[in-house]
């Protein structure tokens, strides 16, 4: 689509017309009446330029009987709208004696939604529009409505006014057949003077223009890159450049699952993730304070914090804590034999730092008792038996991350002996 260069309308020169989406469901809703023996002839209407004829063959082609092309063209087809197109409706409808009218809801282009509800009130007739489903009951129409939240069911007497929704049906392919056959079937040509129709449009456009272009966006290669961006992009604010190795140590190796918050007070969170390093530079920007207070949460959970003074330089409150990751279960034996002193669940790791750990067997948790002992790595069962097959699982937190392990047990049990 291209607008013209005086900024009136835009370019229709050469552009191929087709049917509007709902007036192709409003088409087929009035072919398949037809076919059920409900209505007599289905007439197809168009109201523009010569073009137009082409969107009536296409109705012709779905199965309409004939078309009529009300030719409107210049600067009239410029400035037509929906009161103008339902002035034609009306002025037609009276002169065919129809019973019917069926529209589409709204045009794609204008989406105004208002050539239906006109066309009625110019008619005095009742109106049954955002039609789902329509069935005729004698002299009546029972229409389903779709209306916000839900759908409405009216009752409305011929002659009427339809607007078809989506929903209505699902307009057919016209067939080569059907489309060679329309090019025998009829289409009348009408002016709008000849239905006594005056084009004259009370409204004005005074200008149209293209939407205005995004800026493209950008990629960097680098963190320090995007330090740089960010500085570039923010002028009206100061920045504070914090360069710590605990800092750096927080977000070693974090992963997109391991996002954090850093909150700047007093201007609020800022969402960091995916950095990795040993010396990160991370750019802090900030306004409405001198020196104002960094906090590092995960979660809840404040993990670091510290002042950006005249100097830029941060005071870790505390350290950081690594990803837990490659974690794996094993057992010591392989099986647990009834009867047996002890039997050992233990997981190794190959990164991370554990600061909490939970042990369960079948989604209970354990504490240290006669039977169990939870100590380093390891789960040791004192005395196993056959109660003690079942699930068993470990789940390592540090503030930054949790991993759960799953292990299945099996107690190879001794023998009963036999009763004689």
């Amino acid at each position: 689509i291209r607008v013209k260069p005086d900024n009136t309308g835009v370019v229709t020169d050469g552009v191929k017309h087709s049917m509007n989406p709902f007036c192709e469901i409003a088409v087929e809703e009035a072919v398949k009446l037809k076919e059920k023996k409900l209505v007599k002839e289905v007439v197809a209407v168009s109201c523009g330029p010569q073009q137009s004829q082409e969107t009536i063959r296409t109705a012709l082609a779905m199965g309409a009987d004939r078309g009529i092309h009300v030719e409107v063209s210049g600067k009239d087809y410029e400035s037509l709208g929906p009161l103008q197109i339902s002035k034609i409706m009306a002025a037609l409808a009276k002169k065919e004696d129809a019973q019917l009218i069926i529209l589409g809801k709204q045009a794609i282009d204008d989406d105004c939604n208002q050539t239906g509800q006109m066309t009625a009130a110019l008619l005095d007739w009742p109106q049954g529009t955002f039609a789902s489903e329509v069935t005729l009951e004698g002299d009546k129409i029972k229409v389903v409505r779709e209306i916000d939240g839900g759908l409405e069911t009216i009752k409305i007497n011929t002659p009427a006014v339809l607007t078809a929704d989506l929903r209505l049906n699902t307009p057919r392919y016209a067939t080569l057949p059907n489309i060679m056959k329309a090019k025998k079937k009829k289409i009348a040509n009408v002016k709008p003077a000849d239905l006594g129709v005056n084009l004259t449009s009370k409204l004005e456009v005074l200008r149209v223009e293209d939407p205005p272009q995004r800026q493209a966006g950008m990629k960097v290669e680098t963190v320090e890159d995007l330090v740089g961006a960010w500085s570039r992009n923010n002028q009206g604010f100061d920045s504070a450049q914090v360069n710590s190795q605990g800092a750096a140590r927080v977000l070693r190796n974090a992963r997109e699952s391991a996002n954090c918050q850093l909150v700047v007070s007093p201007v609020g969170p800022t969402l960091v993730n995916a950095l990795a390093g040993t010396n990160v530079t991370l750019a802090v920007f900030y306004s409405g304070a001198s020196d104002p207070v960094v906090t590092w949460f995960k979660g809840a959970l404040p993990v670091g914090t510290w002042t950006i003074n005249t100097n830029f330089s941060p005071d870790i409150a505390n350290d950081g804590w690594e990803i837990i990751q490659n974690v794996t279960l094993i057992t010591e034996p392989h099986f647990a034999q009834e009867g047996a002193e002890r039997f050992t669940l233990q997981y190794n790791m190959l990164q991370g730092v554990v600061e909490q750990e939970i042990w369960r067997f079948n989604g209970r948790d354990l504490q240290n008792s006669t039977r169990y002992l939870m100590e380093g790595t390891s789960l040791v069962i004192f005395g196993p038996n056959r109660t003690d097959k079942g699930s068993y699982s470990v789940t390592l937190m540090n503030p930054f991350s949790s991993m759960t392990m799953h292990k299945n047990v099996t107690v190879l049990c001794k023998m009963n002996p036999l009763l004689l």
